[in-house]
């Protein structure tokens, strides 16, 4: 049974190939997506990582570093 993916593509995919053209795709099995093989996810993580990081730092900046406009949270 063939199994069909849904891929969003730009405008200049349709000036390049033609329908019914086989095109090298990636694909991982038991996941709903598919990627040319130009694609990558890491910049995405990489992303994710930082924004995470991030996050982290200002808790621990709010909760060890309070300055006088910042109410301490054992004051609280």
């Amino acid at each position: 049974m063939k199994k069909k993916y849904v891929k969003q593509v730009g405008g200049s995919f349709c000036d390049k190939h033609w329908e019914g053209e086989y095109v090298e795709m990636k694909y991982i099995d038991g996941v709903s997506f598919i990627m040319f093989p130009s694609e990558t996810v890491v910049p995405a993580f990489y992303i994710l990582f930082a924004s995470l990081m991030f996050g982290m730092g200002s808790i621990i900046y709010y909760v060890c570093c309070p300055s006088s406009t910042t109410p301490m949270l054992s004051n609280v």
